[in-house]
């Protein structure tokens, strides 16, 4: 499980940020590997420590770790997610994906939304199609 919480380093985007984010077992297993290995309290370690004096002073929501949102953003690109925000793009995917397997409402609340209805309208892309079936009645 991913907790999504404020720290001394980072403040939420927003209240409703807050909260659990259930984990499959190989991700948890990845970050536990992860910390296992690390030199500071972050999964992710960047070697820019004096960028994180300034950041905590601003509060701000720059990228701690540049190295890694660069290679992320390399590999996303190499696989087909094109567009200005690919990483916004990779999450509106999941969340349509969410949204199709599972329904908007556990969507949403993957995606950390306040209101079902930003969920609705920017991350549920109609990826299957949903009719009522009434066609086939048309054929008998």
């Amino acid at each position: 499980m991913l907790v999504i919480k404020d720290t001394e380093h980072k403040q939420r985007k927003s209240k409703d940020s807050a909260g659990d984010v259930d984990l499959e077992p190989e991700l948890c297993a990845l970050f536990e590997n992860y910390m296992t290995k690390a030199q500071s309290p972050f999964v992710l370690e960047s070697s820019k420590r004096k960028r994180l004096a300034t950041i905590q002073e601003r509060k701000s929501r720059g990228y701690r770790c540049e190295p890694t949102h660069k290679r992320l953003l390399i590999w996303l690109r190499q696989h087909g997610v094109s567009g200005v925000s690919p990483i916004h793009t990779l999450r509106k995917e999941i969340g349509a994906v969410i949204a199709s397997r599972d329904g908007i409402w556990k969507a949403s609340r993957y995606l950390r939304h306040s209101d079902i209805r930003i969920t609705s309208k920017l991350y549920a892309d109609k990826k299957i199609l949903v009719t009522s079936g009434l066609g086939a009645l048309l054929n008998r």
